[in-house]
């Protein structure tokens, strides 16, 4: 089959942080290695019109001048002027290329790639990873755009062919909001790539010895990008409750939170236990990863999947993750790993795990044969095509 792959996100692309870029490295490769002809069209920056709009004196100028919600408002009008430009983009691909289907990364405002394939008659998939207009409103502002966002993103959710989300919370998200038929919506969890969660063992002990880690040190572990809502504060304030002296915390990432979160352990004096790694490379996470006992994440919002539960779950280490929807897609309750409400449940968790090690890897096998036969890119992308 023939497959266009589409992602209209102005700043997205394969070598994006956190699960976007793996996200769409793992479903382009894996309908590669399912063997259909791939054809990618990655807005990402690299398109000549979106560096000009995002480098040119009058965005910078934008910045730092006018207030929030007109500042949302001009980006959201950028991005509708955008949305035309890829629409012709899309054009000249679908009479170039002539795909069987048209596989879309959805994003906010965006209608290119519903409009298109239906002007074509090429069947089209949407897969949807946020409620779009709810984040819009909680990480930007107001925009009078809103509205006309409400009537967009219905539109896609009812026309496209079919819809592909990351969880259940999300599906039911679209059918109260958008009138969307259930039977349309496939949920379909976050996964991983089984190659890249192979340690180089000479590397991990290169990092054991940097960072004297002994073997019988308790080594708690978070990776990913460092935002509010993933809850890194609470961590660390569980960890400052129970740790004993030889346990370690190491968090590996970066994000605008890092200096805050410094001080939140200067001010618990806990900085000998604790040490932040800062931006590591993607290829080099598993072998972090290797010191960990066990792999924490805190908190996720209502409707994401969180994707560090898979790359813990691929590397066999006990599991900590939020008592949510999307995770309960996905983990059972005393059987794959330890699901907590608050940072007093995370604490708790770190004692049982600390004291019955053996329970832990327990759960941590029976997450990890999971993970490695229902949410790799290749289980998740033949799924979704199976609902095409």
């Amino acid at each position: 089959m023939k497959i266009l792959y589409f992602s209209p996100h102005p700043q997205l692309n394969l070598n994006s942080p956190a699960g976007y870029g793996s996200h769409m490295r793992g479903t382009i490769n894996a309908l590669i290695e399912l063997g259909h002809d791939v054809k990618c069209f990655i807005a990402g920056g690299t398109e000549k019109e979106l560096k000009q709009a995002k480098n040119s004196y009058v965005t910078k100028l934008i910045k730092k001048c006018v207030p929030s919600w007109l500042k949302e408002t001009i980006k959201d009008y950028q991005l509708l002027k955008l949305d035309k430009i890829q629409g012709q983009r899309l054009m000249e691909l679908m009479k170039e290329y002539q795909p069987d289907l048209v596989y879309e990364r959805g994003y906010y405002l965006m209608t290119a790639g519903v409009k298109t394939s239906r002007n074509f008659g090429v069947k089209h998939m949407l897969e949807v990873n946020a409620p779009f207009i709810q984040e819009k409103i909680e990480m930007g502002g107001f925009s009078i755009y809103l509205k006309t966002a409400e009537r967009i993103e219905k539109y896609k959710a009812q026309n496209t062919d079919s819809l592909v989300v990351v969880s259940t919370a999300l599906k039911q998200h679209m059918v109260k909001n958008y009138t969307v038929d259930p039977k349309k919506i496939l949920v379909c969890p976050n996964g991983i790539n089984t190659q890249d969660w192979l340690p180089d063992l000479t590397k991990v002990n290169d990092l054991r010895s940097r960072y004297k880690y002994k073997n019988t040190d308790f080594v708690v572990g978070f990776v990913g990008s460092i935002l509010p809502h993933h809850g890194v504060d609470e961590l660390i304030h569980a960890f400052h409750q129970v740790a004993k002296m030889n346990w370690k915390l190491l968090i590996v990432g970066d994000g605008w939170p890092l200096n805050e979160l410094k001080k939140q352990v200067e001010k618990l004096n806990i900085g000998n236990q604790v040490i932040f790694t800062g931006n590591v490379p993607f290829a080099e996470v598993k072998n972090y990863m290797s010191l960990f006992n066990v792999g924490v994440m805190p908190k996720s919002n209502w409707y994401g999947s969180p994707v560090k539960i898979f790359e813990y779950g691929a590397m066999g280490i006990p599991v900590i993750a939020p008592n949510n929807g999307p995770v309960r897609d996905v983990m059972n309750e005393g059987e794959d790993g330890y699901l907590i409400f608050d940072s007093n449940e995370l604490a708790d968790a770190l004692k049982q795990i600390n004291t019955n090690l053996y329970e832990a890897m327990n759960k941590a096998k029976s997450w990890q044969k999971k993970v490695l036969f229902n949410y790799t890119w290749i289980a998740n992308t033949t799924l979704t095509l199976s609902h095409h």
